[in-house]
């Protein structure tokens, strides 16, 4: 197990909020295409670095490991860098019209599922799914479902003008 407290979290937070600076920056001057490619460069060191830092602890998000940390980060780097290039430099942004309220409507978004839970608990317990709908490979893809039917709501309400703001 890592140091409890390693700061790792705070860690990757900071990498995606330093990816963003980077990247919202060089899009500012004109070098969205430079600081993609840095990116695209970027991934694969980390990637190897969480590798190869593997013996500090192994790989794992509950231990805060190193490995875990760097791995995670490659991941971001290369999602946010794929996504810029199709949404800024391939104008696409039309292809994620579907999830948008759960970036403009995040809260509403992460409250929406507790509410759910919630009523869920109140019901009887008949009313819950079958074990097998609800772990491995049929349970993930109810829980892509039930995402999808989440951020479906909070656009739908986000539409009538009920939304939330701290």
């Amino acid at each position: 197990m890592w140091f409890e407290d390693s700061g790792g979290l705070v860690a990757f937070t900071m990498a995606g909020v330093l990816t963003a600076i980077f990247y919202s920056r060089w899009t500012a001057q004109g070098g969205a295409v430079q600081s993609l490619l840095w990116m695209a460069a970027l991934a694969p060191v980390l990637l190897a670095a969480g590798f190869l830092l593997r013996p500090l602890g192994g790989i794992a998000k509950l231990g805060d490991t190193p490995s875990w940390i760097l791995i995670c980060t490659a991941i971001s780097v290369a999602v946010f860098a794929l996504l810029a290039y199709i949404v800024d430099l391939r104008g696409h942004e039309t292809w994620f019209a579907l999830i948008r309220p759960a970036g403009t409507s995040t809260l509403m978004c992460y409250l929406l599922t507790y509410i759910h839970y919630s009523i869920f608990r109140m019901l009887p317990s008949g009313w819950r799914l079958p074990l097998g709908l609800r772990s491995g490979d049929i349970g993930l893809l109810k829980s892509v479902v039930f995402s999808l039917l989440i951020v479906v709501l909070t656009g739908w309400l986000e539409k009538r003008k009920f939304r939330l703001s701290v």
